[in-house]
């Protein structure tokens, strides 16, 4: 007898990324078991459930299968419509970066006149007559 572990090819289930778990615990209550779990969770991919779906008939899991599906087609749909909102926040927050180095370098260099002044100033002082 195959089993399903067996059929379930690699690339049909992927293990989350630490961030990824992370963002599942934060966002999902029932998950809270898993926030200090040294080992990362596995996940179907679109593909594994497809032959979920191929393997177990009973009216559920076929009801369950179509449900994650069309989830999984909703996320592409949601992905394709907003890809130029998408593409629009990345060019913003590149141009956060620029702006947050100009700033850092602007910082640094008043801070350093700020210091050459001082240490000026202390030294006209020190020689005053």
């Amino acid at each position: 007898m195959v089993t399903f572990a067996k059929m379930v090819e690699p690339m049909a289930k992927k293990e989350l990324l630490v961030k990824e778990k992370d963002e599942l615990v934060a966002n999902c209550n029932r998950f809270e078991t898993m926030k200090h779990s040294s080992s990362l969770p596995y996940v179907f991919t679109e593909q594994g459930v497809a032959m979920l779906s191929a393997v177990l008939h009973t009216p559920k899991a076929v009801d369950i299968s179509v449900k994650i599906m069309d989830a999984f087609v909703a996320m592409r749909r949601f992905l394709a419509s907003n890809a130029q909102v998408f593409q629009r926040l990345d060019r913003i927050e590149y141009k956060l970066l620029e702006s947050d180095h100009k700033f850092e370098d602007i910082y640094s260099k008043l801070e350093e006149k700020s210091f050459l002044s001082t240490r000026s100033l202390n030294l006209l002082q020190s020689i005053s007559f």
